[in-house]
């Protein structure tokens, strides 16, 4: 069976007198064999991201992100003969996809109340394209993907009765 895995990964941080950014970025490419030459699972991703810290008061900070990956999936599978001496290509799958966000966090402080407000976005995309064989032979494709989309929004409030207790709303 065989088996190749490579990955890297790379961050960068940057600090300046109010705000501190960094952007880390990776990837992975692997091959997988599944215990017979015609069946294989191949899996390629790319992901980037990047934010920024700013302090934008003494008693004020903001946090942004953002991020991208895209990530590619192809395997075959075979059809195995009872004695285990011949296989035939079952299937092709190929599966690229794709996603992406987005946030920002407020943080604030106001002598004894805590406040912290913020929105996000995430999306999402892939589709699957399999190529399906009969005794070895092409049969048919199937199609099959979609998309999904989130949006979210937050607040919340802290207020210290004492020093030794905390009441949150949100």
């Amino acid at each position: 069976m065989l088996f190749r895995s490579q990955a890297a990964r790379v961050q960068l941080e940057r600090a300046g007198a109010r705000a501190l950014w960094s952007l880390d970025g990776g990837l992975l490419n692997e091959r997988r064999g599944n215990g017979t030459p015609l069946q294989n699972n191949d899996t390629v991703s790319f992901d980037a991201n990047t934010g920024v810290q700013f302090n934008a008061g003494a008693a004020d900070r903001i946090e942004t992100r953002a991020f991208i990956r895209r990530t590619i999936f192809a395997s075959t599978t075979a059809t195995v003969a009872a004695g285990r001496n011949t296989e035939t290509l079952a299937s092709q799958q190929h599966v690229p996809s794709a996603e992406g966000g987005a946030s920002t966090v407020w943080f604030a402080t106001r002598g004894r109340h805590s406040l912290v407000s913020g929105a996000d976005l995430w999306l999402v995309s892939g589709q699957s394209t399999d190529n399906v064989f009969t005794a070895g032979r092409f049969a048919t494709v199937r199609f099959g993907g979609g998309k999904q989309s989130s949006v979210g929004l937050f607040a919340e409030e802290s207020f210290a009765v004492s020093p030794r207790d905390r009441k949150s709303t949100r």
